[in-house]
């Protein structure tokens, strides 16, 4: 089991009003499940080689609180399972020391040519 930490400093674009999502200018849920994809593909690169990538397949989050625009969120990535292909992690943000989500997150590793292959 590792854990994987990175942080991402929020700014308008991020706020709900900027991502249609809501009206209010605070962290928007999908800026806060794309921080925590994004920190699960940092959290895997060495895992990964130049043919490959990692798609992200399911996604469950609870977002518990507000955040205000311009502070910065924590993102702690735990790897749960690994079979070489799929990865199973449990995701917490926080904002400050205040936990603001929660998610559980499958990322699937492929082979880019593949990949493309098929969505052409």
């Amino acid at each position: 089991m590792s854990i994987f930490i990175k942080h991402y400093h929020t700014n308008l674009e991020h706020s709900a009003q900027a991502m249609g999502s809501g009206t209010l200018q605070v962290l928007s849920t999908p800026s806060l499940v794309a921080f925590m994809e994004n920190a699960t593909l940092s959290a895997i690169e060495d895992k990964i080689s130049n043919q490959e990538t990692s798609v992200g397949t399911r996604m469950e989050i609870n977002h518990l609180a507000a955040s205000k625009i311009g502070n910065t969120i924590k993102v702690v990535v735990t790897e749960i399972s690994n079979n070489g292909r799929q990865f199973l992690f449990t995701i917490e943000a926080y904002d400050d020391n205040k936990l603001i989500g929660t998610a559980k997150h499958t990322r699937v590793k492929v082979d880019i040519d593949r990949f493309l292959a098929k969505v052409n």
